[in-house]
């Protein structure tokens, strides 16, 4: 969701190389199927791993249409 919010500063300098960057970092992660895979979260001594679900998968989109990028590439 940080992408999201630097949308409307790209103009500034260095948003946009770190707008790219998250890009970047985004599609290396991405997995076969189009998603993303959540973090690993720990809570006490348990860890959960992390899925691949409804909400990651939204919040790229959200992020790359927010930056003029065309989720569907």
């Amino acid at each position: 969701m940080s992408v999201v919010g630097l949308a409307n500063y790209s103009e500034e300098t260095g948003i946009q190389v770190l707008i790219d960057e998250y890009i970047d970092w985004i599609i290396d992660i991405q997995l076969p199927s189009g998603g993303v895979q959540t973090r690993d979260i720990t809570w006490g001594e348990t860890v959960y791993p992390g899925t691949e679900n409804a909400a990651s998968i939204s919040q790229v989109i959200l992020a790359l249409v927010a930056n003029g990028y065309d989720p569907a590439t």
